[in-house]
């Protein structure tokens, strides 16, 4: 995901003579962060410890970059995002555009869900569309129709996704290493796929990168329609109070009965808790493909959630043509920041959303939006009157 403005990640190794690794950690980190050149800050209280830095360059450049201690397992993460970039071209600027996006509208932060969150957001999706396979559960690059088929029956089964997950039982999660004679079987070839553990955990996908450079899919869907499909799905369609989205699996409408362990029941139990529901919910579960009891948006609050989604729709609306030739401007419009930082309080999008629900409504009845004859790829979305509508129908899970 490497571009001009991107940060440095830089992963140190480090072997500690200790039993108190925590208390290690932090002595390090606070040794290692006076060796900074210019700016550093520490965080000690993330769950991965990190120091963020900046170092200038000759010309008064300045390269920002983040540096973790034992980070084995998101060496492995980075890995696994590399391979489904080598498969095919557009899911880096698919990935790209997501994370701009992202940054633009200052979704990703620390407290709440990071952009490595919002990169499985969008490999799901890509996933689920056919543009690249789950590689967790392949050993080959040759996917059949089969496989797909396979891959939407597990959708729909929860006890073929609990034989994925090598679960004692139904609804019980246990053995989550997948340490069992049985083993993960590849969705084509039907053989037991490796384990690759690090750090206790399987890490295990199909790395074969020139294997993975070979791939065609059979989706032909250019950047821009797959990006406003992204947009749409999710803002529009997308059910976080009754599915999980799992990288995985390829899919974001995956029960949350399905994956205990990730401990997200059904927001609905919560309903009637006024004073515990808050603290206790889990109104957006992304799973972690690796660390497979961690839900990337654990820390999201109801209005962050609702805000997530409703910039979903919102960008997708503004991918919508409404002059001819002016969908780059659109794209622009899409990446400005926003005055106020929306995602702390439901009092500023709400309003907001009730206003332009009520603008599109409007502009629908008066044929003020239209559609391109003959757009051209990679540029211009050509988008069915039906699909439009649907962009333009919001919706409120807190006020439903």
């Amino acid at each position: 995901m490497y571009s001009d403005s991107g940060d440095l990640v830089i992963s140190i190794i480090a072997e500690l003579d200790t039993t108190d690794h925590e208390a290690s950690f932090n002595c390090f980190f606070c040794i290692f962060g006076k060796y900074g050149r210019e700016t550093r800050q520490l965080f000690i209280c993330t769950r991965v410890p990190i120091i963020k830095f900046t170092y200038t360059i000759p010309g008064g450049i300045k390269l920002k970059g983040d540096i973790s201690l034992n980070n084995n397992i998101g060496v492995a993460k980075t890995d696994m995002i590399a391979q489904y970039i080598r498969m095919d071209p557009r899911v880096r600027r698919v990935l790209l555009v997501l994370k701009k996006w992202g940054a633009r509208r200052e979704i990703p932060n620390y407290s709440v869900m990071n952009s490595y969150g919002l990169m499985m957001v969008g490999i799901t999706f890509l996933i689920n569309q056919g543009v690249v396979p789950p590689l967790q559960m392949l050993s080959t690059t040759e996917v059949t129709d089969e496989t797909w088929r396979n891959l939407g029956a597990i959708h729909s089964s929860s006890s073929l996704v609990n034989s994925l997950y090598q679960c004692g039982s139904p609804g019980v999660a246990e053995n989550l290493n997948f340490q069992t004679a049985n083993g993960v079987r590849c969705l084509e070839t039907d053989t037991i796929l490796p384990d690759c553990p690090i750090d206790g955990m399987r890490t295990y996908f199909y790395s074969d990168i020139k294997a993975a450079q070979s791939w065609q899919s059979k989706n032909t869907d250019s950047v821009p329609l797959l990006i406003y499909k992204m947009f749409q799905y999710y803002g529009c369609k997308f059910n976080p109070m009754a599915n999980v989205i799992s990288p995985r699996l390829g899919s974001a409408e995956i029960p949350r009965a399905y994956l205990p362990q990730l401990k997200a029941p059904s927001p609905n139990i919560y309903l009637s808790q006024r004073q515990k529901w808050r603290k206790d919910l889990r109104l957006l579960v992304i799973e972690d493909p690796f660390e497979l009891t961690l839900n990337c948006g654990r820390n999201a609050g109801p209005e962050w959630v609702e805000c997530f989604l409703w910039e979903m729709w919102w960008a997708a609306w503004i991918m919508l043509p409404k002059k001819k030739g002016n969908t780059h401007s659109s794209i622009t419009h899409m990446m400005l920041p926003p005055p106020l930082m929306v995602c702390s309080t439901a009092e500023v999008w709400v309003p907001v959303l009730c206003i332009l629900k009520n603008q599109v409504c409007a502009g629908l009845d008066n044929e003020n939006l239209y559609l391109l004859d003959n757009p051209e790829p990679e540029t211009l979305i050509n988008m069915e009157v039906t699909d439009i509508k649907k962009v333009a129908t919001g919706r409120s899970l807190i006020t439903a």
